[in-house]
């Protein structure tokens, strides 16, 4: 199975983003990469 990448505007309030900002700063992650991991855990089966 190959991966494959897709873009989205994602436009959250701004009190989401800051909190998602300082805990991915506080993990040593990417914004982009500490959503990933956050919606791939919501979502798991």
């Amino acid at each position: 199975m190959q991966s494959s990448r897709s873009y989205f505007q994602l436009r959250p309030l701004d009190s989401v983003r800051r909190a998602a900002e300082a805990a991915a700063s506080e993990d040593g992650v990417s914004l982009n990469q500490f959503i990933n991991l956050a919606v791939s855990e919501k979502t798991a089966t």
